[in-house]
């Protein structure tokens, strides 16, 4: 541990401090919605297929969102929120933590979650979703995710992070039979295509074959 880590973990946080940050990350406890702006865009093409890995009970496992910076992580994590909240799970019951927030430096996982329990006066978080958000900037994150995941068998935990490589051998190392891995690639062009709605322009089908549009050739050449 270097000299920055020991003076880190031996500072006072107050707590009134730590629960408005918590409190700010999540305007969905109040407004019941995310943020407008956030909740207006466009889903990506991956959304549908990341979005039942969150939601789904039968499976004890952690998952763990992965891709390059500005892939767009963080709003499909948000744009998960907003769509468990339309499935009827209460907003109090969904945590999002960013942490690359300063103020979440030298604190455990489950610091932060046992945090989240006693702000909302929870005997426990069973049947609740918890976000981690940028967790790579948490050192050891792969053992304290198992430790959540082995402690809370009833709660759905969703981590992202950018270090791709790092978060992969981790994930391998720390969460055999506990994580499960999906990669954020950047946006694809079929999916550029789709955000501007001219998939059903580009593409026309016959009794044949797909064959490209006059609007295609305009737009590719």
């Amino acid at each position: 541990m270097t000299l920055f880590d020991t003076l880190n973990s031996m500072r006072e946080i107050p707590t009134e401090a730590l629960t408005k940050k918590l409190t700010d990350l999540n305007p969905h406890w109040k407004a019941g919605a995310i943020d407008s702006a956030v909740k207006n865009f466009r889903k990506r093409g991956y959304f549908e297929l990341f979005f039942p890995l969150v939601h789904q009970s039968g499976v004890h496992r952690a998952v763990i969102l992965m891709g390059p910076r500005r892939a767009g992580k963080t709003v499909i994590l948000q744009q998960t929120i907003q769509t468990l909240i339309e499935h009827r799970v209460p907003a109090k019951n969904v945590l999002y933590l960013s942490l690359d927030v300063p103020l979440f430096q030298g604190l455990s996982l489950e610091e932060l979650v046992d945090l989240y329990s006693k702000l909302h006066g929870k005997d426990s978080i069973e049947g609740c979703f918890v976000f981690f958000d940028e967790i790579q900037y948490h050192a050891n994150w792969g053992q304290h995710l198992k430790v959540l995941v082995d402690r809370d068998k009833k709660t759905r935990f969703v981590a992202s992070g950018s270090a791709a490589a790092t978060l992969n051998r981790q994930s391998k190392e720390s969460g055999a039979g506990r994580f499960t891995d999906f990669l954020l690639p950047p946006l694809t062009f079929y999916e550029y295509l789709d955000l501007l709605e001219l998939t059903d322009k580009l593409i026309k089908e016959n009794s044949d074959s797909a064959v490209i549009s006059v609007e295609a050739k305009k737009i590719c050449c």
